[in-house]
């Protein structure tokens, strides 16, 4: 990591998120060189929360990447990726994207304020990615809920997400892989601050787990649509379908 915080900082479950959209920067590069002495060969992996950009990465970082001449790769955000950013990563060695889509659904991605990551939007980006040559990552959060726990997910949204798959696998874009995950819920997060408000106790130390969502990429995780809310049939239906969905994607990519 070369950075801490995300500068677009609304997204309702996420920990990094800087509302004074400000990002700690690392001064000095040269611990990148030891790694590359340490480990030759291997592949280079940013996970900050986005990658920076800025005079400091332009001019120090992406130089020593390229003078490297190893594959890397880093994280982004979609909307604030341009065809000039893309480019660049590209001259300088970048050979991966990864970035959270979520869901193909409007309302859900309202309901997590990630509205910006529209079908239009994410198609485009993917079309950009594939001009470049570079693969991408794309990971979708399944069973969101409202900061009040209201669950989003529904078997019209799911289907969404599925058609939003099929649809960036038609732009000719090399899929690494789609990461299935479930909203899981994290303290300090304002998903956990708004269930506290409607009266949830949120026990951190103690969480429970889904374990339907075994095997999906966080396993089996903590507070969810399913842990969160009193035992519903057509909660356990929708959970099954996820795992279903989610098996689909993976298979597909």
């Amino acid at each position: 990591m070369v950075s801490r915080g995300c500068a677009y900082g609304r997204c309702t479950f996420c920990s990094e998120g800087r509302l004074d959209g400000k990002v700690d920067l690392v001064s000095d590069f040269a611990w990148i060189e030891e790694l590359d002495s340490a480990a030759p060969g291997a592949a280079l992996y940013f996970q900050d929360s986005i990658f920076p950009g800025g005079h400091r990465i332009r001019e120090g970082l992406l130089p020593l990447l390229r003078r490297l001449g190893r594959e890397w790769g880093c994280q982004v955000y979609l909307p604030m990726l341009t065809e000039r950013r893309l480019a660049e990563l590209a001259e300088h060695g970048c050979t991966y994207l990864y970035t959270g889509i979520e869901s193909g659904a409007s309302t859900v991605l309202n309901g997590i304020r990630k509205p910006g990551l529209d079908r239009q939007l994410v198609l485009a980006r993917a079309r950009w990615v594939a001009d470049q040559g570079l693969a991408l990552g794309l990971s979708l959060m399944f069973g969101a809920m409202t900061t009040e726990g209201e669950l989003l997910e529904t078997p019209s949204t799911l289907a969404e997400t599925r058609d939003l798959a099929t649809a960036i696998l038609d732009t000719s874009v090399d899929v690494a892989g789609f990461y299935p995950n479930v909203q899981t819920v994290l303290p300090g997060t304002p998903l956990a601050k708004g269930l506290q408000r409607s009266g949830k106790a949120l026990d951190f130390y103690a969480m429970p787990r889904a374990p339907i969502f075994r095997g999906l990429e966080d396993g089996e995780i903590g507070y969810n649509f399913l842990s969160l809310q009193p035992f519903s049939a057509n909660r356990q239906r929708l959970a099954r379908l996820i795992t279903v969905v989610a098996v689909m994607m993976k298979t597909s990519s």
